[in-house]
């Protein structure tokens, strides 16, 4: 998520320095954006992305923690995983 913010941030940035409007185009920009952020929706949506990102994160730890112990395991009895 905050990938995308800093792809909207910079793209918002070179838009305004790439601009002639100058002041003007600026203050409606921020208006847009301050508008944008401040809508309950994009509260929610904000707040759905994280909790599947934690939720993706955790289950990503899960199955590393799950790996690791199998790999420490199968060390452990000198076992190559190899059936002769």
């Amino acid at each position: 998520m905050r990938f995308l913010i800093g792809i909207a941030i910079g793209a918002g940035v070179g838009y305004i320095l790439g601009t002639r409007d100058g002041r003007e185009r600026y203050d409606e920009i921020v208006a847009s954006v301050s508008d944008l952020v401040g809508e309950e929706m994009v509260a929610q949506v904000t707040e759905f992305l994280d909790q599947g990102a934690s939720e993706i994160r955790k289950a990503a730890s899960e199955g590393l923690e799950e790996a690791a112990s199998e790999v420490v395991e199968t060390a452990g009895n000198g076992d190559n995983g190899e059936n002769d």
